[in-house]
């Protein structure tokens, strides 16, 4: 607006929105946030004296607020927050007359586009002849010679993606084909001990856990959270009962249940932020992950399956794998800046050991029946490498053809890995005309 810019600082762990003099280089904070919540995708009305921008306290969630601004004075005005429509709300841009925020909305990258008035009275809605999907709205007034007053021009991205789960022969490294698949995202897979896989999916319009049969056929919704963030759906080691982390009001955590749609039981009711997770051998143990807990900060927990309470196995950011089949070890991956790593913990003494892995890129660690297999990048292209139970020794397995994503499952009998891949990317500028 004239010489001033919003723009989003990104902090050590937040990101914040402040006012650039273009001309001075003079910053003026407009927000401040704490606890790892950031704001996002600020945006000038076209009067200069309002700003919408999104305020995202965790993965996946996001809320639209208003805020007048003086940019005469270094003092900020009243500010209110929007209804939301999903758990996902980004994007705003402002209607050429500033009563309505056009806004994206939904579970990335099926979003759409909708709208909400600015004032925030009223319900959102979509946002009318807009389509399917949609996202990064921008509006322009038409200009053209001729043009009539209030037509405007809707200029937004339409992203296509899509991943399937693909089975491959370790034995043979020519087999490969898609074994879980539909036009959503499959993603993450996790098997049983009696070859069904667990695996997170798209299809039902939000991301759930389905399950599936040895063959990849019998598709079953497990869960129907609705939440903007579920993760790691894993197994024990019976089959009987199967573990994910499900984000609630902000916070993750961990559940369990023993069939489709079952009543979930959650673990704990404490303030901990529970991701990743994994089970013991025995199966009364799951490992977690937890950012924080209490005053405690990134560390690995154990819950005892009917126990009170979660204890501290390691301080850190290690992702758990598993034991290996003594349990004398718990495996797990060390994430940081200079890239992962494979730890394993001696249970008994809480000696750390740190394996020395080759090659780069190193993700998707998982346990199979005889080692932790990973994948890894080499010479520009990627390959399945295990490291040894018996042995201690990193054996290469086989190669990949294009680069998966992030998630690995090795099937019980150890004949088959499972692996993630997009199928389909693609991104349209769609343009649309309208009026007030």
């Amino acid at each position: 607006v004239g010489s001033e810019m919003c723009i989003r600082d990104r902090g050590m762990e937040n990101m914040e929105i402040v006012l650039v003099n273009a001309r001075s280089g003079e910053q003026i904070p407009v927000t401040s946030t704490t606890d790892a919540v950031s704001d996002l995708s600020p945006r000038f009305s076209r009067d200069g004296k309002y700003i919408a921008f999104t305020r995202s306290p965790s993965a996946l969630t996001g809320v639209i607020h208003v805020m007048e601004i003086d940019l005469d004075s270094p003092a900020m005005g009243r500010s209110w927050t929007l209804p939301k429509a999903t758990p996902w709300n980004a994007e705003p841009e402002w209607s050429l007359d500033g009563k309505e925020l056009i806004f994206s909305t939904g579970r990335w990258p099926r979003v759409n586009l909708w709208s909400v008035a600015a004032d925030g009275k009223g319900e959102p809605k979509p946002l009318a002849g807009a389509g399917q999907g949609g996202s990064q709205p921008s509006i322009a007034p038409l200009t053209y010679p001729g043009s009539p007053d209030g037509h405007w021009h809707l200029a937004y991205t339409v992203v296509e993606l899509e991943n399937d789960i693909w089975q491959f022969e370790l034995q043979d490294s020519t087999h490969q084909h898609p074994f879980l698949s539909s036009s959503q995202r499959e993603r993450f897979p996790s098997y049983s001990v009696d070859g069904r896989i667990a695996f997170l999916s798209d299809r039902s319009g939000h991301r759930e856990v389905w399950v599936a049969d040895i063959d990849g056929e019998q598709w079953q919704q497990w869960t129907d959270w609705q939440s903007a963030y579920i993760w790691r759906p894993s197994f024990s080691p019976d089959g009987l009962l199967l573990a994910y982390s499900v984000e609630i009001d902000h916070v993750s955590k961990l559940h369990i249940q023993d069939g489709p749609l079952a009543p979930a039981r959650l673990l704990t009711l404490d303030d901990g932020n529970d991701v990743d997770l994994a089970w013991s051998r025995e199966g009364r143990t799951i490992y977690a992950f937890a950012t924080n807990r209490g005053d405690s900060g990134p560390a690995v927990w154990a819950y005892d399956i009917g126990d009170s309470g979660p204890r501290q196995v390691i301080e850190g950011t290690f992702l758990p794998l598993g034991e290996d089949p003594t349990s004398k070890w718990l495996f797990m991956k060390r994430s940081d800046p200079g890239g992962d790593t494979l730890e394993r913990l001696e249970l008994a003494t809480g000696e750390l050991e740190t394996l020395e892995l080759d090659g780069m890129d190193l993700h998707s660690h998982t346990i199979g029946p005889d080692g932790v297999y990973f994948v890894t990048s080499a010479e520009a292209h990627w390959e399945i490498h295990r490291w040894d139970w018996n042995t201690g020794e990193q054996i290469f397995v086989r190669s990949l053809e294009q680069e998966p994503e992030t998630g690995m499952a090795i099937s019980p009998d150890g004949q088959h890995a499972l692996l993630s891949r997009i199928t389909l990317q693609r991104s349209d500028l769609m343009v649309v005309d309208g009026a007030n």
